[in-house]
C-alpha cells in the first residue's frame, strides 16, 4: 500500500495545519504498525528467502557465491566432504608446477633434494675447513702464538714416579716421546706414547749420573734406520747418543750442551741459564748426530728477568722459542732470533689456559682459577709450537699454539714488541719480482722494518715501487669464517629438526585447533577432579605415614603437657631399666672436684715426662758410650796424616807459607790447607785421590796474597782442584777447605 501524506501547509500556524499534521501522524503510525506485523510474520515463516533470492556483490546471488567458495575448497582440500584425513591439494604442486598425487610424495621428493643439498653443504664446509687449515698452517712461527688447541693428554705418573722432564713428537710415526727420571735420578726412562690418544706403548731405561737432566729429547734415525735420542747421561757439559733400538749408549761427547736443548732439520741449540743471563750455543745438526759437534754460532740472549723459569727450548722457522712456568707459576713463552734479540714474550693467565684445555677435554680442570700448573719443555708439531703442560699434579697436556681458529689465551703482561708477521706487498710503476717464486714481502718487529725484495724494472730512484697494507692478524677473515661456519651449522641443525619426521607435519590451524581442544578438556577434567571431596585416589593412612595410628580419640594437648611435666616418676622407672643397676645411691664427685683431680700434675705425669724417664741412661750404658768415644778419638788421632799435594801446570808450594797438604779423618771428612803460587788461572793445581773426592762438584772463595784479593777454587767430583778465577794478579793463593768424601 502506498502512503500519501498531506504536504501542502500554509505559512501561518492555524487549525488546518494542526489538523493536517494529526492526519499525517495517524497515517504514518498505521503504516508502521502494518509493516511491523508483516515483518514478524515473515520472520516466523520457514522459507522467508532462499540464497538464490538474495543479491550479493558483483551481480551474484548469495547462492552463487557459496557454490564458488565450495568449489575452491574442493580444489584445495582432498576429500573435503568426507571423514578421512584432509589434505591441502595446492601443497601437492611443487615450484615447477608438477602436481603430485598426494602431499607425502612431494614431501619425500623434497626431502631427498634437501638431503642432497645438506650433503653438498657438508662437503662445502669440509672444503672450507681444509682451506682454513691451509691458511693456518701457511703462517710462520710467530703468527697466532696466543691461539691454542689442546692436543692430547696422559697421566704424568702413569708409567713413572717422577714428572716428565721433556717430550717431543715424531710426525712420521704419530708418536710422543717422553723423558723422565727414576731411582733417585740415576735412571733415565724414555716412553713412547700414541699422539692421538696419549696411550702408553713401550719404554726403555738407561743408567745416568744423579743430577743429569734430559730436558730436550731430540731424536733422529741413523744410517741403519735405528731410532736414536740425544740424552744427558752426565752432569758434565756435553751429550750422549742413545740408540733406542739396540740399547747402546755412547760415551760423553764434549760440547757446550746443557740439559735444555732442541734441534730442527738444520741446527741444534742449547742454552746455559745463569741468575741474570742466558747464553745460547747453536751447532749444525749433522755434526751433532755424527758425534763431532761443529759450533755454528753462540750469543747472549736478550733475556727478560721477570719471566718465569725457563723449562724448555725449541727451534722453529729460524727462531728460538723458550717455554716458561715453574711449579704453581705462570705459563709463558718467549721468542728470539738467532742473534739473541727478543722478538716477543707473552705471560698468560692460568684461567685462560685452563679454559682452552677444557674446550677440548670437558671439565678437565674444574676450578680454572685455582689449580697446580708447571711447564715441562716445548717442541714443534707441523710448524706449530707445542707446550708440554702439567696440571693438577697429575696430567700432562700437549697444548698446540699458532692455531688461527684456536682458543685465544689472555695475556696479563703485554708483549715486548709488536710483530706483524710477513705481509704481502703490491708492486707499482712497472716493477716486478726478479724471481717469480720469491715474491717481495715485508714485516715489522717492534720498531724494525724488514723488507725482502728482489726487483726488476726499476728505472729511477725517486719512484714508488712497493706498497703494502696490514690486516690486523687476519681477525676480519677469522671472524667471517667463524660466522659462516656457525650459520651453516645452525641451518643444518634447523633443517634436520624440521624434516626429522615428515609424516607428522601439521598445519598451523589444525595444530591450534587440537591444542585448544586438549586445553579445554584438560581444564574441565582438572576442575571436576579438584572439586571432589570423597577421596577419589583412595589414599590410605599408611600412604601418608600414619599406618600405626589407631582411629581412637587422642589426648588433649593440656593433658599431654601435664603428663610431660609430671616429675613424680609416673611410670615407676627403676635404675635397672635405664642401665644403672650397679650404681649405689651415694653422692658423686662434682665436675669441679673431678677436673681439679684431673689437672693435678703432682699426682700424674705427662707423656713427655714418661718418655724422658724411659730414655734415662743407666750407669753401665753411659760408661760404655764414654769408653767408645775415647777409643774413637784415639783412632782418629793415630790414623790421620797429612799428604803433601803433587802440584801441576806450573803451580808450586809457596815458600813463605805452608805447603799444600790434604788428609782424611775417621769421619770421612777431607781437610785441605796450604798456599800455592805461580800457576795459570783456570788449570788444575792438584788432583785428590779417589777416596778423598767430594760427592758432587763444589766451589769456594779463598784469600789470595793475604790482602783483600780473593780466588774462586773448584773441587771437582773427579778429583781435580782448579783455580777458576782471581780478583787480580796475586802472589799466592791460600787453600783452607773441608768437605765430606764419598
Amino acid at each position: 500500500m502506498t502512503l500519501y501524506l498531506n504536504k501542502r501547509h500554509g505559512d501561518a500556524p492555524n487549525t488546518k495545519l494542526f489538523s493536517q499534521l494529526d492526519e499525517n501522524a495517524k497515517a504514518t503510525e498505521h503504516e508502521v504498525n502494518l509493516l511491523e506485523g508483516k515483518l514478524k510474520y515473515h520472520e516466523k515463516a520457514k522459507n522467508a528467502h532462499t540464497s538464490s533470492q538474495i543479491a550479493h556483490r558483483g551481480g551474484l546471488t548469495v547462492y552463487e557465491e557459496i557454490e564458488i567458495a565450495k568449489a575452491r575448497i574442493r580444489n584445495l582440500v582432498l576429500q573435503a566432504d568426507g571423514t578421512n584425513i584432509k589434505e591441502v591439494v595446492d601443497a601437492r604442486v611443487d615450484d615447477d608446477g608438477f602436481v603430485y598425487p598426494v602431499l607425502k610424495e612431494r614431501l619425500d621428493a623434497d626431502k631427498g633434494e634437501i638431503k642432497t643439498q645438506l650433503e653438498a653443504n657438508k662437503n662445502q664446509l669440509a672444503e672450507m675447513y681444509r682451506t682454513v687449515e691451509l691458511i693456518t698452517n701457511s703462517q710462520d712461527a710467530l703468527s697466532y702464538l696466543n691461539n691454542v688447541e689442546a692436543m692430547t693428554t696422559f697421566k704424568a705418573r702413569e708409567e713413572a714416579l717422577f714428572w716428565p722432564q721433556s717430550a717431543n713428537i715424531n710426525e712420521l710415526t704419530n708418536e710422543i716421546y717422553v723423558a723422565s727420571q727414576e731411582n733417585e735420578g740415576t735412571e733415565l726412562r724414555i716412553e713412547i706414547r700414541d699422539l692421538d690418544t696419549g696411550s702408553f706403548k713401550e719404554r726403555k731405561s738407561i743408567p745416568i749420573e744423579s743430577g743429569a737432566y734430559t730436558e730436550g729429547l731430540s731424536f733422529f734415525y741413523n744410517d741403519q734406520g735405528n731410532l736414536c735420542f740425544i740424552v744427558k747421561a752426565s752432569k758434565m757439559s756435553g751429550y750422549n747418543i742413545f740408540n733406542y733400538d739396540t740399547g747402546e749408549l755412547s760415551d760423553l761427547i764434549r760440547a757446550n750442551v746443557s740439559s735444555k736443548y732442541a734441534a730442527n732439520k738444520y741446527y741444534f741449540a742449547s742454552i746455559t741459564v745463569n741468575q741474570a743471563s742466558i747464553h745460547a750455543y747453536v751447532y749444525t745438526w749433522e755434526s751433532i748426530k755424527m758425534g763431532n759437534p761443529v759450533l755454528y754460532t753462540d750469543f747472549t740472549v736478550d733475556y727478560i728477568p721477570n719471566l718465569e723459569k725457563v723449562q724448555g727450548i725449541t727451534l722453529n722457522d729460524g727462531f728460538l722459542f723458550m717455554s716458561h712456568g715453574k711449579s704453581n707459576g705462570r705459563p709463558a713463552i718467549s721468542v728470539y732470533n738467532l742473534a739473541g734479540e727478543l722478538l716477543n714474550y707473552y705471560i698468560y693467565t692460568k684461567d685462560s689456559l685452563a679454559s682452552a684445555i677444557n674446550k677440548k677435554f670437558s671439565d678437565f680442570i674444574p676450578n680454572i682459577y685455582n689449580y697446580n700448573f708447571e711447564n715441562e719443555s716445548c717442541c714443534v708439531y707441523k710448524g706449530d709450537l707445542v707446550a708440554v703442560q702439567v696440571v693438577n699434579n697429575a696430567d700432562v697436556v700437549l697444548v698446540r699454539h699458532n692455531r688461527m681458529l684456536g682458543y685465544s689465551l689472555d695475556v696479563n703482561v703485554n708483549q715486548s714488541r709488536k710483530d706483524t708477521g710477513w705481509m704481502d706487498t703490491e708492486l707499482l710503476n712497472g716493477a716486478t719480482a726478479y724471481v717469480p717464486e720469491r715474491i717481495p714481502r715485508i714485516r715489522r718487529i717492534g720498531n724494525k722494518i724488514r723488507l725482502e725484495a728482489e726487483l726488476k724494472g726499476v728505472t729511477t730512484m725517486d719512484t714508488e715501487y712497493i706498497s703494502y697494507y696490514y690486516v690486523d692478524d687476519f681477525e676480519s677473515l677469522k671472524a667471517l669464517i667463524i660466522a659462516m661456519y656457525d650459520e651453516e651449522t645452525a641451518m643444518l641443525d634447523e633443517l634436520k629438526a624440521k624434516f626429522s619426521d615428515l609424516d607428522r607435519i601439521e598445519t598451523k590451524e589444525g595444530a591450534q585447533e587440537k591444542a585448544d581442544a586438549a586445553e579445554a578438556n584438560a581444564k574441565a577434567y582438572t576442575d571436576e577432579h579438584a572439586a571432589k571431596t570423597d577421596n577419589p585416589h583412595k589414599v590410605t593412612k599408611a600412604q601418608v605415614g600414619l599406618a600405626n595410628v589407631d582411629n581412637v580419640k587422642q589426648a588433649k594437648k593440656t593433658e599431654f603437657d601435664n603428663h610431660v611435666n609430671d616429675t613424680s616418676n609416673p611410670h615407676a622407672v627403676t635404675k635397672a631399666q635405664i642401665g644403672l643397676s650397679n650404681v649405689d645411691d651415694v653422692q658423686q664427685a662434682s665436675k669441679i672436684e673431678f677436673k681439679a683431680h684431673d689437672d693435678d700434675t703432682t699426682r700424674h705425669i705427662t707423656a713427655d715426662e714418661r718418655t724422658a724417664w724411659n730414655a734415662k741412661e743407666t750407669t753401665n750404658g753411659a760408661q760404655e758410650k764414654a769408653d767408645k768415644a775415647l777409643a774413637d778419638a784415639k783412632t782418629y788421632v793415630s790414623n790421620f796424616s797429612w799428604v803433601v799435594a803433587t802440584l801441576q801446570n806450573g803451580w808450586s808450594h809457596y815458600n813463605g807459607g805452608e805447603d799444600v797438604v790434604f788428609g782424611i779423618d775417621a769421619s770421612k771428612t777431607v781437610w785441605v790447607r796450604g798456599e800455592a803460587k805461580g800457576g795459570v788461572v783456570g788449570t788444575t793445581v792438584f788432583t785428590l785421590p779417589e777416596n778423598m773426592r767430594p760427592p758432587r762438584s763444589m766451589g769456594c772463595i779463598q784469600i789470595a796474597s793475604g790482602s783483600a784479593q780473593v780466588a774462586r777454587i773448584a773441587y771437582k767430583s773427579t778429583g781435580e782442584v782448579i783455580v777458576e778465577s782471581v780478583s787480580s794478579n796475586p802472589n799466592y793463593i791460600k787453600f783452607d777447605f773441608a768437605f765430606k768424601a764419598l
